[in-house]
This record gives C-alpha cells, structure tokens and sequence, in this order.
C-alpha cells in the first residue's frame, strides 16, 4: 500500500516521539533505580549497624554476668521492626556458630543460618545482597559481624523490602508513558493544524504536475513562497512554460508544413490542369486556324467543327472533374 506525504510524516513524527521517550524513559528509570537503590542501601546499612550497637552492648554484658537473658535483644529488635514496618522484613541474630537466637521470625529460631558471617569475616564492613523472598519480592539483606575488638559473639543479618525502588520505577515508566501519549496526541494535533502548511502547496503541486501529464500546458503553480517549494514552483512554471512555446513552434512549423504541401499539390493539379486544357485547346486554334482558311469548304468546315466541338467538350469534362474533386474536398472537411 502507497502512504501519502502526511502518512508518512505523521508515522515518522510518531515514531521519533516514541524512541525518543523510550529511550528517556529507559534512562529515567535506570537513573531513578539506582539512585533509589543506593539510597536504600544507605539507609539499611545505617540502621543494621545501629541496631547491631545495643545487641552487641547487650552480648557483652552477658559474657560479664552483668545481666542475664531476659529478652533485652527481642524488645530491641522488635521496637526497630515495628519502627520500620514497611521496611524491614526480617532481623536474624546468630552465634559464632550460625546458629539463630534471636529473630523477629520464630520459624528460624534454633536453625543454622547459611549466609551468616564467619568468625574471619567479623573485622570486614557490612556485605550486602539482592535476595529474591518466596513471595517474589526482592530483599536487600544487610549482614554485619557482632564484635567487638577481636571479640566475636556472632552475627546480625536484615532484611529490607525493595518494593520501594520497584514502585517508584514503576510510577516513572507511567508518567513517561502518558507524557508520551500527550506528545503523540499534540503532534498529531500539530500535524493536522500546522503541517498542512508545509504539504498543501506540494500537493497542489502534484495535482498540476499530473494535468501537464495529461496534455494541459496551461497550468500554473502558485510560486509566490520564499521558500524551496516556492523555487520549485517556479521551475515547474518556466518548463511550462517553455513546453508551451515548444508546442506553438511545432504548431507553426506544422501549419507551414501543410501549406507547403498544399502549394505543391495544387502545383502540380495546376500543371495537370494545364495539360489537360492545353492539348486540346491548342487543337481548338489549329482547327479554328485551318477553318478560316478553308471557309468555302463545307465538308471541311464541318469536320473542323466537330473536332473544335471535341475538344471544347474534353476542356468541360477537365474544369468538371476539377469542380466535382473541390466540392468533393469541401464536404470531406
């Protein structure tokens, strides 16, 4: 299927809006993923080493019979989790062993925790992973060493929610997307208001261009515009221009051409007429010539006349024949 000039230029308008927005869009969310992640993970590290303050404070006043077990970790992580409901997921305080004993999730309670830190990783920082739950959701986990000094008690791994970062991702695809359908809908108001502008006067143009096609000579384009359109126009003009003038030469070359074959034709039906009323005509005079000189002479005489009556009548059948061909030619035209 052939698509007209405004098709094309509303396709092509279009689908630069839309690249242009999907790449915008791709980059938006990329920008916003990773600002958002880094933000998050600023954020969980900060609260998994504070938290780790008051467990591990708690540990070693244990070792120092201090105080004895009386839920002090439990209320602690409790209080933080119920803080930042929406955020953390899940707080997990292990032995050196990587044994679990204490959880905001009674489940895990007494089990090995797999991903808890060795006793020589407990002088590294935080370490954090993406982590993907049961549920599908993805969780940053925060994993940091209980020590102090070369005193190992164990580990605290959290974790925290990503749903943050995933919903503000979401929402920035939605806005770039209904902005790209505000642009599409303005350009293609644009199109229709404005660009018509720019493609009326080479449509008129074509529809000229096909009447020349046809045998029109007559036809002018509009070559008032300062621009290219307008320069085209006027090229368009001069062609017809000249075409014009090349079909009044030919015209006029054509005219004389017949003319001269006219002139020929009847020069030559002029020298077959002349021959033709000559012959006989010059046999009129001779006999009118000898009649006279032999008047007294009655069988003479007659037989004179009858030969000037002869070719009286052959010159009447010869001007005959020329009338009857001219009437002839007269109807015909």
């Amino acid at each position: 299927m052939r698509l007209g000039l405004r098709t094309k230029f509303f396709l092509y308008s279009n689908t630069l809006i839309v690249l242009t927005m999907t790449g915008a869009a791709i980059l938006g969310m990329t920008y916003e993923r990773r600002s958002r992640y880094e933000g998050i993970v600023n954020r969980a590290r900060s609260l998994t080493e504070t938290l780790a303050i008051p467990i591990t404070d708690t540990l070693m006043y244990e070792d120092l019979d201090l105080i004895s077990e009386s839920g002090l970790i439990e209320d602690t992580i409790d209080e933080v989790v119920d803080r930042n409901r929406d955020f953390i997921r899940y707080v997990v305080v292990t032995d050196p062993s990587g044994r679990v004993n204490h959880s905001n999730r009674w489940e895990l309670l007494g089990k090995p925790f797999l991903r808890a830190l060795d006793p020589s990783e407990f002088e590294t920082e935080s370490t954090t992973e993406i982590l993907r739950a049961e549920n599908g959701e993805r969780i940053l986990e925060v994993r940091t060493a209980l020590n102090i000094s070369t005193k190992f008690w164990g580990s605290l791994a959290a974790g925290f929610s990503m749903r943050q970062v995933e919903q503000r991702a979401a929402a920035l695809g939605r806005r770039v997307g209904i902005m790209a359908m505000i642009f599409m809908l303005g350009n293609s108001i644009l199109t229709a208001l404005y660009v018509e502008t720019l493609i009326r006067p080479i449509l008129a143009l074509n529809r000229r261009m096909k009447w020349a096609a046809r045998g029109d000579l007559s036809v002018r384009s509009d070559d008032r515009r300062g621009d290219e359109v307008g320069e085209l126009a006027g090229g368009f003009n001069r062609m017809m221009d000249e075409l014009e003038e090349a079909q009044h030469r030919d015209a006029v070359r054509q005219s004389q051409l017949v003319h001269t074959e006219k002139m020929a034709a009847v020069g030559t039906l002029a020298a077959g007429v002349a021959h033709e009323v000559n012959n006989p005509l010059a046999g009129v005079l001779a006999c009118s010539e000898n009649l006279e000189a032999s008047i007294d002479d009655p069988e003479t005489v007659k037989r004179y006349l009858g030969l000037i009556r002869d070719g009286l009548h052959r010159i009447e059948r010869t001007v005959q024949n020329l009338l009857d061909f001219s009437r002839a030619r007269e109807m015909k035209l």
